[in-house]
């Protein structure tokens, strides 16, 4: 994004919260007509100075609701283009914390009535936008989040007595750890499992708990060697859930494995885009009952992701495409009556009562311009 703004004046704001801190915030210029603030929401001249940017602002591009929630008075005021980057309210019910999923539920509500355009990751997660809210007909489209490029995987070298297994990723309740550890444990195949993780430890005391340590291999490898890993590699665990947050993701993991060659074991097929585009992908009752497939048989599978890998490139650029479009459209949009800085505090006060450790410094502020944009 970016990149389609170089030509643009512009500044990243970042908002944090720390009601300890004494010093003031700094606007720098770190790149031709590319400015930087980090701005802190417990002090009122930070907030102010918040508003001035705001007022000569012509266009706003806040990344997903978590960001968006800071500053909901200012879609009143400007064309805000929010990428959206996931389903949240679902996100933080799944993990159990139902007070933020209904406070993000309120938030994505003003997000759609007030926002100018809004960036998906998935069309499913479009899909799913319009049909909660097509009563407000918000104005979406697809940019999917894509992993970085890399060469075409030499398919050919990957010879060998049996197929090579692997998991890349962390221990997130998501990923499903355990239901793979079972998985592995109950295979008819007792094929070795190569676990890639952030967490090493974490996963080592899983395993242990399972007694599989003679049947996987831990560690932890920095970005650049992922490669490595995956040239080796034929299968890959993806063990995502059959809900609504795995349904509309665009997991830049399973892009990797398919970019590189690496076929997914999947617990559901329904991830994001990538059933809809038809990729190929060997199922978890499949690998429990030992039926993998041959050699040939995987490199068919994995040079069929190749090309469902093209096409989710070719929707990320119509993706790009659009976002050009909405900026150029927001830049010529008349700006709306200004916020005012008391505004701008009572909001500001609202959040960092939710976000601060001591909640009962806030509670008492007024908040009228919540009852506003929160129907």
């Amino acid at each position: 994004m970016d990149r389609l703004l170089e030509s643009h004046e512009r500044t990243y704001v970042t908002l944090v919260h720390e009601p300890f801190r004494d010093t003031r915030a700094v606007l720098k210029r770190v790149a031709p007509r590319v400015r930087s603030v980090q701005l802190n929401w417990f002090d009122a001249g930070d907030v102010e100075l918040l508003n001035g940017l705001m007022k000569e602002a012509r266009c706003l591009v806040v990344h997903s609701l978590h960001w968006a929630q800071h500053v909901l008075p200012l879609y009143r005021t400007r064309p805000v283009i929010t990428d959206l980057h996931g389903v949240v309210p679902e996100e933080h019910a799944f993990i159990g914390a139902h007070e933020e999923a209904a406070h993000f539920s309120s938030v994505e509500r003003a997000v759609m009535r007030h926002g100018f355009r809004h960036i998906a990751v998935s069309d499913a997660m479009a899909d799913h936008f319009r049909t909660r809210y097509a009563e407000l007909t918000p104005s979406l489209f697809t940019l999917p989040v894509l992993a970085p490029p890399s060469g075409r995987p030499a398919l050919d070298e990957r010879t060998g007595p049996s197929l090579r297994i692997l998991y890349s990723g962390g221990t997130h309740a998501w990923q499903n750890i355990d239901l793979m550890l079972d998985a592995i444990s109950r295979s008819r195949l007792a094929l070795p499992v190569e676990l890639l993780t952030p967490d090493v430890a974490g996963m080592q005391e899983r395993v242990a708990r399972k007694r599989l340590e003679t049947r996987v291999s831990i560690r932890s490898l920095p970005p650049e060697r992922m490669p490595e890993a995956y040239a080796q590699a034929h299968l890959g665990f993806v063990l995502r859930d059959d809900n609504l947050v795995n349904r509309a993701a665009c997991p830049t993991k399973l892009q990797e494995y398919l970019a590189h060659g690496v076929v997914p074991i999947v617990l559901s097929p329904h991830i994001g885009d990538f059933a809809t585009m038809g990729y190929r992908y060997v199922t978890l009752e499949a690998f429990l009952e030992g039926r993998l497939p041959t050699w040939a048989e995987w490199r068919e599978l994995a040079e069929h992701n190749l090309q469902v890998l093209e096409t989710l490139r070719r929707q990320a650029d119509t993706g790009v495409e659009r976002f050009a479009e909405a900026v150029e459209l927001a830049l010529r949009t008349e700006a709306r009556s200004g916020v005012s800085v008391e505004e701008e505090l009572a909001f500001a006060a609202l959040f960092a009562r939710r976000m601060s450790p001591s909640r009962e410094r806030t509670r008492h502020v007024p908040l009228p311009l919540l009852r506003r944009l929160l129907p």
